[in-house]
């Protein structure tokens, strides 16, 4: 498999969207994602992939992936959406900075 972060996709975005959790970690590089929310036993990750930012989490067997032009914006996309969610206590304190900014 080719690192994706190489500048060579592995499949267009919609195949991604078919990944599992699990296959999107070997896909990106596990190495490389990071989690940003960490709900109970539910992992909220950024991870770059062929010059884009992806974000998505664990909580269903074929996740929802969300693509971003920066770390930053993908970051704020989960920080965001655990804020609406109600579970700013789920945020990892490195990611505190970005509540302020949603």
């Amino acid at each position: 498999m080719k690192n994706p972060n190489d500048g060579e996709l592995l499949g267009t975005i919609a195949e991604i969207s078919g990944y599992s959790a699990d296959e999107l970690l070997e896909l990106v590089g596990a190495e490389t994602a990071e989690v940003v929310v960490q709900e109970g036993d539910i992992s909220w990750y950024v991870a770059p992939y062929g010059g884009k930012w992806l974000s998505w989490d664990d909580a269903d067997m074929r996740p929802h992936v969300m693509v971003h032009d920066s770390y930053d914006d993908a970051v704020l996309h989960q920080v965001q959406g655990a804020v609406e969610k109600g579970c700013e206590d789920c945020i990892l304190p490195t990611y505190h900075e970005y509540i302020t900014q949603g």
